[in-house]
């Protein structure tokens, strides 16, 4: 891929980050969009900073079917308040629910929040609650540390059953 079209593909990105912010209806304003993907998926990963000091993850994809993904994503989302009265509560951050949907919104929650996902009819998107990162595993582990990891594994995988 050139420069130049490196730089149309970072600009559709960019501007498909905000027209989904503009559909979702926060009245704050990007001021920044920063791309923190790990690059080891098809996904593109943006930190929003707001007008008001505050920050929000955007995942956009192109990458399988807009269904799924949305599905993934009211999957994370259930998943996520599921875990809230465990040991886990915190470990996944919250994907944006439809503003409708927020408390005190005008559904007044008569029916399951759905996830909110933008399609462009290219691209999809999904906004995440930005999550400080705590603390990260050594690039290497020893045995007992890969037994541990297991076992917490484990234990994550019985409590989301």
């Amino acid at each position: 891929m050139t420069t130049h079209e490196r730089e149309d593909h970072s600009a559709s990105y960019d501007g498909e980050v905000r027209d989904a912010w503009r559909a979702y209806g926060d009245p704050r304003v990007i001021t920044s969009v920063v791309e923190v993907s790990a690059k080891v998926s098809t996904n593109h990963v943006y930190r929003l900073h707001l007008d008001d000091g505050g920050s929000a993850i955007a995942k956009v994809s192109s990458y399988g079917s807009y269904y799924l993904f949305r599905e993934d994503h009211d999957r994370i989302h259930r998943s996520r308040e599921l875990l809230q009265d465990t040991r886990w509560a915190g470990l996944l951050a919250d994907v944006f629910v439809e503003r409708d949907q927020l408390p005190g919104g005008p559904s007044q929650r008569t029916r399951p929040p759905r996830v909110f996902t933008h399609y462009s009819g290219q691209l999809w998107t999904a906004f995440y609650q930005d999550v400080a990162v705590d603390q990260s595993l050594p690039r290497v582990l020893s045995d007992a540390q890969i037994g541990e990891l297991g076992e917490e594994m484990a234990l994550l995988h019985r409590d989301c059953a």
